[in-house]
């Protein structure tokens, strides 16, 4: 079993939902990340990012409609869910 490394767990959620430089799988022209981080990448992503920001990366075609989804999904009442109102206009 391959060790998680928390940095690229951060790194890859950041990639893929934020700045759209990487894919989970393969596709776009992108290789896509290391299967067994994609578990791990959608919870960090739904524990740490809104959901403006998960709708956003799909918006872009970044995220698939399924990774989209499953990422929401992982999202808990305690996790970030939209962004304030005083956030949006920055």
């Amino acid at each position: 079993m391959a060790t998680i490394l928390s940095f690229r767990v951060s790194n890859y959620a950041l990639n893929i939902n934020m700045t759209g430089q990487q894919r989970y799988t393969a596709r776009d022209s992108f290789t896509g990340i290391p299967e067994e981080y994609t578990p791990h990448v959608k919870a960090y992503a739904a524990k740490n990012y809104y959901v403006d920001d998960i709708d956003r990366a799909l918006a872009n075609g970044w995220l698939t409609a399924e990774e989209h989804q499953e990422t929401l999904e992982l999202k808990t009442d305690a996790d970030p869910q939209f962004r304030p109102t005083s956030l949006a206009a920055e």
